[in-house]
C-alpha cells in the first residue's frame, strides 16, 4: 500500500503584511482576518500585521476593514539613532544593503490590481546592487522647495533631472513616517536620503508621482520598519466615485456594519445616508439582507444614486452580480415606515461642523433616536451610530435609557482623519 503524500511546509514562503486600519477598529479588523482567512494576525495602534503565504496576499486586499497594505521587508526594534543628524541619516542609509528586496518584489508582483498595460515586470536583476556598500555612507542632499506652493510633480521633475534614467529599471519613491521626539532629523530629510541610497545601490528611477514601487519607511521612536506598498491608493475608494465634503470612508462604514452582526433576511437601513457610503457597503458585503436608505437633501440623494449606478456599471462589465439598494428622500425624524419593520439602523450622524451646528444636534439626536426606536424591531433590533458630538450623544443615550427604548451595548473611540469620534452600538429593548 502506497504511503500517503505529505504536504511540504518548507515549500510555502510566508511574508508579513501590514495593513492600516482606522484607529479604534483594530479588533474588528483582526476578527475579519481570522474569520475569512484564518491567518495569524497581530494588532497595534492603527494597524494589523498578518502572517500569510505569499500566494494568498491578493485575498488580503479583498478585506473590507483595511485602508492600505504593504509588505514588511525589514523590522528593527531598539534601533539606536546617533545624536548627530548626519550620523543618523548614514546609519539608516546603510540598512539598504541588509534588506531582502527580492522578497518584497516577489510579493509586489502578486498584486493584480494594476492593469496589465500599466504593470512593470520587476525581475531579479533589478534588486541586485550596482554600487559598493561604501557608496551608501554619503547622505543625499534634500531638495528644498522654492516655495510652499511648489507641488510634488515639480519636485519630481527636478529629481528626475538629477538622477539618470534607466528604462529597464522600475520607478520608485520613498515615503517616510516618523513618530517620536528623540530624532535629530525630519521625515522629508530621512525619506530623501533613504531614497538616494536605493538609487545609489540599485539604480532604480526616482519618480514621486508616477512611481511603480512605493518604499515606506516607518520610524516609531526606536522602531524602524521598511515596507513596499501594495496599494497605490486607499482601498476605501473601491466602492465610491462621487465623494461629498463629509462622506464617510467605506472602510469605516464596513467596520461599523460588522458590529451590527447582520444576518440573512435582515432589513438594514441608513436613515441619513449622505453620499451612500454605508448602504452601498452593506449591499455589497451582505447581499442576502434587504437594504434601504434615505436622505432629506436632494443633492445627497443624487450622489448616492450616482455612486450606485457607477458601481453597477463596473460590476456589469465584469459579469458580476449587481448591487440592490432602495433609495428614498425622507425626513429621518418622520420616516414613512411602519412600526417594528427594520432590524438594523446604521448611520453617520451630523457632527455639527461643516453642516448644521451642535445646538441643532441637541434637538435632532433625540428626535432621530425616538423615531428609529419606533421603526426598529423590539428585542432583536440593533442600531449603530458614529458621531464627533459625543457630549450630545451621551446625554441622549441617558435620556432614552430612562425611557427604556435603547440599551447601550458598546462604545468605541475612533480616530477619523484626525477627528476624535465615537461609535455607539445600541440594542432595542422590549
Amino acid at each position: 500500500m502506497a504511503a500517503p503524500s505529505q504536504n511540504v511546509e518548507e515549500d510555502v514562503i510566508f511574508c508579513d503584511i501590514e495593513a492600516t486600519v482606522a484607529t479604534g477598529f483594530e479588533q474588528t479588523a483582526r476578527e475579519e482576518v481570522i474569520e475569512k482567512l484564518g491567518f495569524d494576525v497581530r494588532s497595534s495602534r492603527g494597524k494589523i500585521t498578518i502572517r500569510t503565504p505569499i500566494s494568498q496576499v491578493p485575498r488580503i486586499l479583498k478585506l473590507g476593514t483595511i485602508d492600505n497594505c504593504r509588505v514588511v521587508i525589514k523590522h528593527i526594534r531598539g534601533f539606536e539613532f546617533p545624536k548627530d543628524q548626519a550620523e543618523s541619516l548614514q546609519r539608516v542609509r546603510e540598512l539598504v544593503k541588509d534588506i531582502d528586496w527580492q522578497h518584497g518584489i516577489e510579493v509586489w508582483n502578486k498584486i493584480d490590481e494594476i492593469p496589465e498595460s500599466e504593470r512593470v515586470v520587476v525581475t531579479e536583476n533589478m534588486s541586485k546592487p550596482l554600487k559598493a556598500e561604501s557608496d551608501l555612507s554619503s547622505p543625499e542632499k534634500t531638495h528644498e522647495p522654492e516655495s510652499k506652493s511648489e507641488d510634488s510633480a515639480k519636485i519630481s521633475e527636478k529629481l528626475q533631472a538629477k538622477y539618470e534614467h534607466d528604462s529597464t529599471k522600475p520607478k520608485f519613491r520613498v515615503t517616510c513616517h516618523r513618530v517620536g521626539e528623540c530624532h535629530k532629523f525630519d521625515s522629508t530629510n530621512m525619506g530623501a536620503n533613504f531614497g538616494g541610497a536605493i538609487y545609489t545601490y540599485f539604480g532604480w528611477n526616482v519618480d514621486l508621482t508616477k512611481f511603480d514601487i512605493e518604499v515606506i519607511l516607518n520610524i516609531d521612536w526606536d522602531d524602524v520598519t521598511v515596507c513596499i506598498g501594495l496599494t497605490k491608493e486607499s482601498l476605501h475608494k473601491r466602492l465610491l466615485t462621487n465623494f461629498g465634503m463629509t462622506t464617510l470612508r467605506p472602510t469605516i462604514a464596513y467596520n461599523m456594519l460588522r458590529l451590527c452582526e447582520i444576518k440573512c433576511g435582515d432589513v438594514v437601513c441608513d436613515p441619513m445616508c449622505g453620499s451612500g457610503s454605508i448602504p452601498i457597503s452593506a449591499s455589497v458585503s451582505w447581499p442576502r439582507a434587504i437594504h434601504m436608505c434615505g436622505e432629506i437633501y436632494g443633492k445627497a440623494i443624487e450622489k448616492t444614486q450616482d455612486n450606485l449606478v457607477t458601481l453597477n456599471e463596473k460590476k456589469k462589465s465584469n459579469n458580476r452580480r449587481l448591487v440592490d439598494l432602495d433609495i428614498y428622500q425622507w425626513d429621518a425624524t418622520r420616516l414613512p415606515l411602519r412600526d417594528g419593520c427594520v432590524d438594523v439602523f446604521i448611520t453617520d450622524l451630523p457632527f455639527g461642523r461643516k453642516f448644521g451646528n451642535k445646538m441643532n444636534n441637541q434637538k435632532l439626536y433625540p428626535l432621530v433616536l425616538e423615531e428609529l426606536a419606533r421603526v426598529t424591531r423590539k428585542k432583536t433590533g440593533r442600531a449603530c451610530f458614529i458621531t464627533e458630538d459625543k457630549r450630545c450623544m451621551t446625554k441622549v443615550i441617558l435620556l432614552i435609557q430612562e425611557s427604556i427604548l435603547w440599551q447601550r451595548r458598546k462604545v468605541l473611540a475612533i480616530n477619523m482623519g484626525g477627528i476624535d469620534t465615537a461609535v455607539y452600538v445600541l440594542h432595542r429593548t422590549d
